[in-house]
């Protein structure tokens, strides 16, 4: 496994995020990872350019360089805090990663993947980029071996380039971002209850702006990685669909999303089957229509029906590259279900199984939400608190999968569990 023995990150030098990623809200603010929700810009007045090697990204850049803790960074879940408990993390021993000109214009990347499976399947998700970017990343670190090509490239990749620049230090880049995370809307048809939009909080939900996607379209052309998301249902947006139908996409890009499920019907089941979109995940949350209706708000029966029909479409059409995948956010209220939950992906014809659990806010302690004589208590739902209450349903689960040979992924500490 790629992540298998991960530990406490041992430095904020090793973070590559401001050199390879860029995270855009629905209201056009950026920020330059996923750990954190303080904008260094905003596309409204700036060009992605002015943001990309703006000051605040600049100093940022310097600051990991010399080890030394950005304030944005200290407000941040950093997974690169040795203070702090790793989301990602990274393997035992790990090193700093660093990459030369020379090895990467030599670098096999055919023969590496061929030699390290896992790598590869790991590519194949869109978790790495390509075989060089574990190598620098990991694989120096777990000593794995570094093929050489006889040929020696005339490009580079922009997942090469950013290493680079990481390696050397730079603090002003001449490549894009090669992960773009956007947030294409906060409008939603759910109140889900682990939700802002079911405890109310989002004052005023909108869709990204088409001139915001407009200003981003040259990163994303020469993106290696796209997600499209936010804090409401994706398929609602004008600006999901826009991306996904732009023509000058880089081939290999690896674009993901989530949705509820609400809008899993003709004509968006071919729109989504003809587009580049290699996954999709769709939240359950339940597997049966109570629990479903308190957590979510809505219909489970309407989902299943339509997650059948995008299946099925799938297989009658037999050449999307689109992978379907169930995810399921664990809490006391659903902890029960998840072996049932892998039960009924399997019935609907989905890839795999995502597992994660309830996420840490600072205001989770006045977090409830009322639905009938049911009440949303978002501290007392969380399983953190008591690992115990998780364990079998966990191993059930791990169970269930390896009858139905359905693949099962522990997300979010959830693996601690089995």
């Amino acid at each position: 496994m790629i992540r298998a023995g991960l530990r406490r990150a041992p430095s904020v030098s090793h973070c590559t995020f401001p050199w390879k990623w860029l995270v855009v809200t629905e209201k056009g603010d950026v920020m330059p990872c996923c750990f954190t929700n303080e904008p260094i810009g905003n596309l409204r007045d700036q060009s992605v350019d002015e943001v990309w090697n703006g000051k605040a990204m600049k100093t940022l850049r310097r600051r990991i360089t010399q080890g030394r803790v950005h304030p944005l960074c200290a407000r941040a879940g950093c997974a690169y805090l040795a203070s702090r408990p790793d989301k990602d993390g990274v393997p035992v021993g790990y090193t700093r990663p660093q990459l030369t000109e020379s090895e990467a214009v030599s670098f096999d990347d055919a023969a590496y993947l061929a030699n390290n499976p896992d790598v590869a399947a790991a590519v194949e998700r869109g978790l790495l980029a390509d075989g060089l970017d574990h190598y620098a990343q990991f694989g120096k670190a777990e000593g794995r071996q570094f093929p050489n090509i006889s040929n020696v490239r005339n490009t580079l990749s922009p997942s090469a380039q950013a290493l680079i620049s990481y390696s050397r230090g730079e603090a002003v880049v001449t490549h894009a971002p090669t992960q773009v995370v956007l947030g294409v809307t906060t409008q939603c048809n759910l109140t889900c209850v682990m939700c802002p939009h079911g405890v109310g909080t989002i004052a005023d939900p909108q869709h990204l702006p088409e001139s915001t996607v407009e200003k981003l379209m040259p990163s994303l052309r020469s993106a290696r990685w796209i997600e499209l998301v936010g804090i409401g249902e994706p398929l609602l947006s004008p600006a999901f669909w826009t991306v996904l139908a732009e023509k000058q996409l880089a081939p290999d890009v690896y674009i993901r999303s989530n949705c509820n499920g609400y809008l899993l019907v003709q004509p968006y089941i071919d729109r989504l089957l003809d587009s580049p979109l290699r996954e999709i995940s769709i939240s359950l949350d339940a597997a049966t229509e109570e629990t479903y209706r308190r957590i979510r708000g809505g219909d489970l029966r309407r989902v299943i029906r339509n997650l059948k029909a995008l299946t099925a479409r799938r297989r009658e059409r037999g050449s999307s590259q689109l992978k379907i995948h169930v995810n399921m956010t664990l809490m006391r209220t659903n902890i029960a279900e998840v072996a049932r939950v892998v039960s009924l992906a399997r019935e609907c014809d989905v890839d795999a199984v995502h597992l994660s659990q309830l996420s840490r806010f600072p205001h989770i302690h006045d977090w409830r939400v009322t639905r009938g004589d049911w009440v949303f208590d978002y501290a007392a739902e969380m399983l953190d608190y008591d690992a115990d209450a998780a364990r079998q349903p966990i191993r059930d689960a791990l169970d269930a999968a390896a009858k139905l040979e359905m693949p099962l992924v522990l997300q979010n500490g959830t693996s601690a569990w089995q």
